[in-house]
């Protein structure tokens, strides 16, 4: 039972603490650098000026990445990137809403035709000096008839 608890024991970092640059003697304090160069002497100058560039080039690349992760186009493009049940999930919603669709605007399509060819037809059974009201009559009755109402 020993193991089961250690993996699901809630880890989070001490407080105050990033987790961007805890390795390598880098680490933050609620966003100030708190790593002293271990380097710097004035018998070790050149070791401790090179610890420094690197420490300050840390740095501008922990703040270019959290600029570049605030853009709002980054977390949905993240989002396409990751794989998993989200991508499933996202990718059955938009197959069905485009399926949906699809399938209503072909019975729509269909229902017009079918419509006007009704029409057409009670349009040529029905003598020319009636007026249109017997046409739109005759219509109704045959979409009536067929079961459908409009």
């Amino acid at each position: 039972m020993g193991w089961l608890s250690y993996l699901f024991k809630r880890r989070t970092p001490k407080k105050g603490k990033s987790l961007a640059f805890q390795e390598g003697h880098l680490a933050f304090q609620d966003d100030f650098p708190v790593s002293r160069n271990p380097y710097w002497s004035p018998s070790n100058r050149e070791l401790g000026e090179a610890w420094e560039a690197g420490w300050n080039h840390a740095s501008t690349l922990r703040l270019e990445v959290r600029n570049r992760a605030t853009g709002f186009l980054d977390g949905i493009v993240g989002f396409f990137k990751e794989s998993g049940v989200k991508q499933l999930i996202v990718g059955a919603i938009l197959a069905a809403t485009i399926g949906t669709w699809l399938v209503w605007f072909s019975a729509y399509i269909q229902r017009n035709m079918a419509e006007d060819e009704i029409m057409k037809a009670c349009r040529r059974t029905i003598p020319i000096d009636t007026s249109t009201r017997t046409a739109q009559e005759c219509y109704d009755a045959t979409i009536l008839n067929r079961g459908g109402s409009h």
